[in-house]
């Protein structure tokens, strides 16, 4: 039996209503953490300009307001009230260490001396400076404020994370892909990284019986093939891609629909995308889905599509999916290939573009999804992915740190 420790989470993402993947993390492990006995404390940015404290789940969690007029008074306000409120928080509370999740927060965190007395640890997810580089397309040159703004953004990004992983004692990761990137995004930390996948609640995600009255509930028919991804709809997300490979299925069948889940800047471009080409009928564009309802749209697919074109740490959606027992084809891209190349490697697109795509998909509708069962698909997703097995990992680094200090 471990003991009980006292955690504080620092984050820059809500606990309580998941929007992100990250988010989701946070909340994973947090409600395990206290599943199994420890307490946790967490500090994140608000949504709205004041402060609020409030416990849910047994989680103490504090809001810090953040000024959104702009990305100045937006970065300032975000270093400073994490920084106010982890001096407020710590003189009234001991913890055991600290677990940092997200960049902004935890730089208002470092600067205070306070922080230096606790054991700190980082969760990396993603590069924040190329993710800002992906959402923000190259400015035209002509627009020499616009270019250096963004050049500024991108620097700063990369030299504040770089910076806040620095200051810790130990960093994880979700993936050997990310591992191997960190050194050449960011070059050598000097702080052992630790390997420990993201997890699922596998009581949440799980198959249904009866596709069809799911499908009717959400609004579809049956008597089709039925296809999801649900991304951040960004450039580097590929779902452009998708539909580009959509419309090659289209020449060998005609019995499937594509609902694509999600918003994001290229929103617009894509339903625009699918329009001119005539795709109005077989693909639809389902919005935002609410955590409530995610589970029922694994749950009405056949299949679930990952058409991710560069930087893919990990995947949660991809272990949710399984989970309910849907199958994945996804691209052969960082961590994505990792979780399907483990539950078999036909599940992977030969490359990211749009041919390989269709190859695949015609391939799978013609006979290939016999290649894995639903059974199969669950099974792997509970024997490698639940939030139980993935923070008892954790608290092993956990332990590890502790001892080392």
């Amino acid at each position: 039996m471990r003991r009980p420790l006292k955690i504080l989470f620092v984050a820059d993402v809500p606990i309580r209503d998941p929007s992100s993947g990250s988010s989701r993390m946070l909340q994973g492990y947090a409600l395990e953490l206290t599943r199994q006995g420890h307490q946790v404390f967490v500090l994140t940015r608000g949504e709205k300009f004041f402060a609020n404290e409030e416990t849910w789940e047994g989680i103490r969690i504090t809001s810090f307001g953040v000024w959104r007029l702009n990305t100045l008074t937006f970065f300032l306000s975000s270093l400073l009230n994490s920084f106010r409120h982890f001096e407020r928080l710590t003189r009234r509370e001991s913890f055991d260490l600290i677990h940092f999740q997200q960049e902004l927060s935890s730089l208002g965190v470092l600067l205070s001396r306070r922080s230096r007395s606790f054991p700190r640890f980082f969760s990396y997810y993603s590069a924040w400076h190329t993710e800002y580089a992906s959402r923000h397309g190259k400015a035209p040159r002509i627009f020499f404020l616009m270019v250096f703004w963004r050049s500024l953004n991108i620097f700063l990004r990369r030299i504040w994370k770089a910076y806040a992983m620095s200051r810790c004692h130990r960093i994880t990761v979700l993936s050997q892909f990310s591992r191997q990137e960190l050194p050449i995004l960011y070059g050598p930390l000097h702080v052992p990284v630790r390997w420990i996948p993201g997890g699922v609640d596998t009581d949440r995600f799980y198959p249904t019986a009866d596709k069809k009255k799911i499908r009717q509930q959400l609004g579809g028919s049956d008597g089709h093939w039925l296809f999801l991804t649900v991304r951040n709809l960004e450039p580097r997300m590929g779902v452009e891609v998708l539909i580009d490979a959509v419309q090659k299925v289209l020449k060998k069948r005609n019995d499937f629909k594509l609902w694509i889940g999600g918003t994001g800047p290229t929103e617009k471009k894509l339903q625009e995308k699918v329009k001119a080409l005539g795709l109005s009928e077989v693909v639809s564009f389902v919005g935002l889905i609410p955590e409530s309802k995610l589970p029922l749209y694994y749950q009405a697919a056949d299949l679930f599509i990952l058409p991710t074109q560069y930087m893919e740490g990990f995947g949660l959606v991809t272990i949710e999916a399984l989970a309910s027992g849907t199958p994945v084809l996804g691209t052969p891209i960082g961590g994505t290939q990792e979780i399907l190349a483990g539950l078999h490697p036909d599940l992977l697109f030969r490359s990211t573009t749009a041919e390989a795509m269709a190859e695949k998909i015609v391939s799978w509708m013609e006979g290939g999804h016999r290649v894995v069962t639903l059974e199969a698909c669950r099974e792997y997703a509970v024997n490698r992915y639940t939030w139980r097995k993935v923070v008892e990992t954790l608290q092993g680094v956990y332990e590890e740190l502790l001892q080392g200090r």
